[in-house]
């Protein structure tokens, strides 16, 4: 349970990153685009067989598939916590939005009083709140 409970935690602290993460993915595959495309120009007949542009091309194709397979997993799972998100009550999406988008993070002092609670009450909040989330993920 523990476990589940931090990894659903690392998800929703990783949220707010997806956006920036999946537009640095796409400069990448852009820059080993335009790497592949530099490699084939300046192929030289007499210095490098074209079994290792070949080569060179299909793993940086797998490397570029592997790149949109993480923005892929990233927009899925940003789709599903907003899913997630749109079923929880207004108290419970804003202590989760306090807690785990917000940079920096908020802490539980400053999220009780936003909300109107004690820290202890938002904390045991985000339990059962968490625990909602990880069964819906």
């Amino acid at each position: 349970m523990t476990n589940d409970f931090e990894q659903t935690e690392n998800i929703l602290y990783e949220y707010k990153n997806f956006e920036s993460l999946n537009k640095i993915a796409i400069a990448k595959i852009k820059w080993l685009n335009n790497d592949i495309e530099l490699y084939a120009i300046n192929y030289d007949e007499e210095t490098e067989p074209i079994h290792n542009i070949l080569a060179y091309e299909e793993n940086i194709k797998r490397i570029i598939r592997k790149i949109e397979s993480e923005i892929d997993r990233r927009n899925n799972q940003k789709e599903k916590i907003n899913d997630i998100l749109a079923l929880l009550d207004d108290d419970e999406r804003k202590l989760i939005t306090l807690r785990y988008f917000s940079k920096p993070v908020q802490s539980w002092a400053s999220i009780a009083q936003n909300l109107n609670h004690t820290s202890d009450n938002c904390i045991k909040k985000r339990r059962k709140i968490i625990k909602k989330i990880t069964e819906l993920l």
